[in-house]
């Protein structure tokens, strides 16, 4: 299902935009809150893929049936998951669609976004173009990662909610085994993703002309 493709992913141009749901047309956007806002989201997802996790340790701590309360707990929060998912896709298209007119008005030195963050210093767009190119490959990767945990998730509350005593075989340890590496990866990318967004940051700081006395 593509709502699950898109809970890391977005494009790197929108990453300093201002928050999209807030629009301002009369004032001007903080330099980096596109940046800020993007590593909540994916503080944000980090923090959903590990109560993930911490939920699928409770399943495989059970022994015999699993009890139903810990079977419908399990099944509520994979559907938060995907829930979640969509949410962070739509905030993250609408932070690209915003940073892309942004980039695009520094690049021409345009004044006819008003709204626009102050423009960075002319010799720090290539490195900023490098930097989105890197973001935008992390969150691709945390996107690709989260897929097959994800369907890890499904497949395993589809296994308990048929059968609960399913715990016990050797194919739901192998699933529960397996899908526990796939989150882990995901947390790595989450935080490559992190790091890579941090560094952007100091390059996003206004240009500031030198004045002569």
């Amino acid at each position: 299902m593509t709502t699950r493709l898109g809970l890391f992913v977005a494009a790197a141009l929108g990453l300093f935009a201002g928050c999209a749901t807030q629009e301002r047309t009369t004032s001007t956007s903080r330099p980096g809150s596109g940046v800020h806002e993007y590593r909540q989201l994916t503080s944000e997802s980090a923090t959903a893929v590990l109560t993930a996790l911490s939920w699928l340790e409770r399943v495989s701590a059970q022994t015999g049936r699993c009890p139903p309360k810990t079977v419908s707990g399990f099944a509520k929060q994979v559907e938060q998951l995907q829930v979640n998912s969509i949410r962070v896709r739509a905030r993250a298209q609408a932070i690209r669609a915003r940073g892309e007119a942004y980039f695009e008005a520094w690049t021409k030195n345009s004044n006819d976004m008003g709204a626009a963050p102050p423009r960075p210093a002319p010799e720090r767009l290539p490195q900023i173009k490098e930097s989105f190119t890197r973001i935008k490959l992390a969150s691709q990767e945390a996107g690709e990662s989260f897929r097959p945990f994800f369907g890890g998730l499904r497949n395993l509350r589809a296994e308990l909610e048929a059968d609960p005593s399913v715990i016990e075989t050797e194919k739901a340890r192998t699933m529960i085994r397996t899908t526990r590496e796939r989150g882990l990866l995901v947390l790595q990318k989450l935080g490559v993703l992190e790091d890579e967004l941090q560094a952007l940051l100091p390059l996003l700081a206004p240009h500031k002309p030198i004045t002569s006395h």
